[in-house]
């Protein structure tokens, strides 16, 4: 797992690009919390902002000041961890909980896969505004998640996904 946020490296004596997830005890929490299979994304929410408060909220060590770059100015804002993430917390929510699902997704394809009528069917059952996400694996790297962005049946039996999974998606 991997999201980015800046944050103060007093060993360093510097910002950095840190990546929550190398904190150790976070990360246990939550993989405590996905070991869970919460069915209910209001409720895996609400524990995923519990721990992510009690790890990176008002902590000076996960604190940086923010200021515009233009001398003279006094305007500064303080912004720790935690307001990062809440700030993208739609993004930020949707990776962890699809990446929470990847394996359900995995075992319940295993058991039976799905044919092209019932792909079509579930995905007419979406408005378009719905969110729908594929969790793939490609060239046999890590897990990618990335949102469905079009589908259409081909000329043959198939069907074509479009989607805006990129290199860069989640990766193990």
């Amino acid at each position: 797992m991997e999201w980015n946020v800046y944050r103060y490296n007093f060993n360093e004596n510097k910002i950095e690009v840190f990546n929550i997830f190398n904190h150790e005890s976070f990360r246990k929490d939550v993989e405590s919390l996905l070991k869970k299979k919460i069915d209910s994304k209001k409720v895996f929410s609400e524990e995923l902002k519990k721990i992510l408060m009690y790890y990176f909220w008002s902590k000076t060590e996960h604190e940086v000041v923010v200021k515009p770059w233009i001398d003279g100015l006094n305007i500064n804002r303080k912004v720790n961890v935690y307001e990062q993430i809440i700030n993208n917390w739609n993004h930020f929510l949707a990776y962890m909980w699809f990446y929470n699902r990847r394996e359900l997704a995995c075992n319940v394809t295993r058991k039976r896969p799905y044919i092209v009528n019932d792909i079509l069917q579930v995905m007419n059952h979406f408005d378009k505004n719905s969110e729908v996400y594929i969790i793939s694996s490609i060239d046999g790297k890590g897990i990618h998640i990335g949102k469905i962005t079009g589908f259409a049946r081909d000329s043959g039996d198939g069907i074509v996904l479009e989607t805006d999974i990129e290199e860069e998606s989640v990766t193990e």
